[in-house]
């Protein structure tokens, strides 16, 4: 059985159980995308934030253009490049962004429940070096969307 089948069902559950803990925020992905912005206290350009998240640039595109339909994010010329842009949080996002950040820890510690602190530690150790040994590898691009189903 190909490893990736046992992450990509752990990944849905991770994913379903995060979007059903946020029925009242009106965007159901790109929490990540949304977190890294608000880290780089608008210094951070669309091009370092997906390579800091192994996003292509089209992708990136893309979820910065839902980000900013929904009123989450603006973006700004680069003062220092006038072709990139630099990425900033809006007022509703400083609103949004702690129920995030709650229900990701929340729901990080019920899957990680039952592990001691050791546990946790080879755990994050192993992705590492799984992430570390697969980035070796040649690669095509994929395209993962995680996109909460309509009841």
């Amino acid at each position: 059985m190909p490893l990736a089948r046992a992450f990509a069902r752990l990944t849905r559950m991770y994913y379903g159980a995060l979007t059903n803990s946020l029925e009242g925020v009106d965007f159901d992905r790109h929490f990540s995308v949304l977190i890294a912005i608000e880290e780089g206290k608008g210094l951070f350009t669309q091009q370092y934030v997906a390579e800091l998240l192994g996003i292509d640039k089209v992708s990136m595109v893309r979820i910065l253009d839902v980000l900013s339909k929904k009123g989450l994010i603006i973006r700004k010329p680069n003062e220092l490049d006038r072709r990139a842009h630099c990425l900033e949080i809006t007022t509703k996002a400083l609103h949004v962004l702690p129920k995030i950040k709650n229900a990701i820890r929340l729901t990080n510690q019920k899957a990680l429940e039952g592990l001691n602190d050791n546990d946790r530690e080879l755990f994050y150790s192993v992705l590492e070096k799984v992430t570390l040994n697969l980035n070796e590898l040649p690669q095509d691009k994929v395209k993962v969307n995680f996109k909460r189903i309509k009841k």
